[in-house]
């Protein structure tokens, strides 16, 4: 009998199948399991390139109207813009910049990102991680992961990130709940995740459908929805979050 697989489960598999990939080019122990860690790791890094934050959008934007301009500009008038553009604006120079990682305990985790950010990019970025020991030290950090080792504060650490554009990552059984961003789970000795739609509209953050649709459970300000629906289609998202 033919297995029917929807493009949802395929992407699912895809994306399992590359976070276990990038996690065995960081672990040494080939003849074991991928330990929860390394696979936290992987996932922190993929995060990464399903996520839009404001400078970002801000670019596209005003990529598109340019483009628009361009059309109807006269030539000689079209060459002037050119040579003005010539010189990159603030967004264009973040856009450019390494994209970092803050961590805030969980050593394992830590241990793993070392070896594996040497060898992997973001959005044609290269990576940096950041050991930080308060959430004031994140800097310019665009994730911050925040271990299980600080569960016991982690209220009052994710609330002095909240509506910063900041992609917060907790493992915690109460991580949404407490406004984290994505939130680790840990079902049938597999790690799976989480999203908060709401808190990422605080942060001012875009999770691409294609991320939603993988995720275990799926957070709005009013409701919950599958990952089926958030792969077919973005509107039950935002009809969700206007009720």
């Amino acid at each position: 009998m033919n297995e029917h697989r929807t493009p949802s489960s395929n992407l699912a598999r895809l994306l399992v199948l590359t976070v276990l990939c990038s996690a065995s080019a960081l672990s040494a122990r080939a003849a074991t399991p991928f330990s929860e860690e390394a696979v936290m790791a992987a996932y922190l890094v993929r995060f990464a390139g399903y996520v839009e934050w404001p400078d970002e959008t801000a670019k596209a934007s005003t990529a598109s109207i340019d483009s628009a301009a361009s059309i109807a500009t006269p030539p000689s008038t079209r060459e002037t813009a050119e040579l003005a553009n010539q010189s990159p604006t603030p967004v264009q120079d973040r856009a450019q910049m390494p994209l970092t990682i803050a961590v805030l305990g969980a050593n394992e985790v830590w241990e793993e990102l070392v070896n594996l950010v040497a060898t992997q990019s973001a959005k044609q970025r290269p990576l940096r991680i950041r050991r930080i020991t308060s959430v004031a030290d994140i800097g310019d950090a665009r994730i911050v992961f925040i271990g299980a080792d600080h569960s016991d504060r982690l209220k009052r650490l994710v609330a002095t990130l909240t509506n910063r554009p900041v992609l917060t990552v907790t493992d915690n059984a109460m991580g949404l709940e407490l406004g984290s961003i994505l939130n680790f789970m840990h079902v049938d000795r597999r790690v799976r995740f989480e999203v908060s739609l709401r808190a990422a509209k605080k942060a001012g953050l875009k999770i691409s459908s294609e991320l939603l649709s993988v995720a275990l459970r799926v957070e709005l300000a009013t409701t919950e929805i599958s990952p089926r629906c958030a792969f077919e289609s973005l509107n039950c998202f935002q009809l969700g979050a206007v009720r």
